[in-house]
């Protein structure tokens, strides 16, 4: 599993192949995403700052099979493709 960092916060984790994720990080949609979604009233992403992938920590994997391990109902689209779980407690959208 992979994590996307920007500067020094670890913003999600994701099960995708390396060479996938690495493709994350140039997708404009995400990259838009990133500087819409907020959590604590700041950007996930400043648009300057760069985008890295790291291996993703214990930690982080933990969490990752967490959210997936509440999901009761598996997705009905589901696609059977990579998926992307955000670190921080995200702000509901208005």
């Amino acid at each position: 599993m992979w994590t996307i960092v920007a500067g020094t916060m670890a913003i999600a984790v994701t099960d995708a192949s390396e060479e996938a994720a690495n493709a994350l990080l140039d997708d404009p949609d995400l990259r838009d995403d990133l500087t819409m979604l907020r959590s604590g009233g700041v950007p996930l992403w400043d648009g300057l700052q760069a985008l890295v992938l790291r291996a993703a920590t214990q930690d982080e994997i933990a969490e990752f099979d967490d959210t997936f391990a509440a999901d009761e109902e598996p997705d009905e689209d589901d696609d059977g493709g990579a998926s992307l779980v955000f670190l921080l407690d995200l702000d509901e959208s208005h």
